[in-house]
């Protein structure tokens, strides 16, 4: 989920490269309705932080309590411990720093999922 449709493509885009299925969103409102639903196909979120109409926090909040298990990958250009901070860190599965290498992205997935 990432309101910049060129990093929604390129993110798809590696993602898909490294074998897995990508869906895209560019608000937290798209991503709460794509899962609910695909929510039994989708095995993690990564999701920006400032988005219009529904931000990353507010977005995550929902998708925790529709399924207190979903792994949640924040992407960010603060860095990780005021992201966090933000954040609360509640459900946080990852975190990686905008702009990111498809090789720092496999790295996040692989640990996160």
């Amino acid at each position: 989920m990432d309101d910049d449709e060129n990093i929604r493509l390129v993110t798809s885009a590696m993602v898909e490269d490294m074998g897995l299925k990508a869906m895209s969103a560019w608000n937290g409102l798209e991503a709460l309705d794509l899962y609910r639903r695909y929510q039994d196909e989708i095995t993690g979120v990564l999701m920006d932080m400032s988005m219009p109409e529904m931000d990353g926090r507010e977005c995550c909040r929902e998708l925790l309590n529709m399924n207190p298990a979903v792994k949640i990958i924040f992407a960010s250009g603060y860095n990780e411990q005021d992201t966090v901070a933000r954040f609360g860190g509640r459900g946080l599965a990852g975190f990686i720093q905008k702009p990111y290498s498809p090789g720092a992205l496999k790295a996040v997935l692989k640990k996160a999922l």
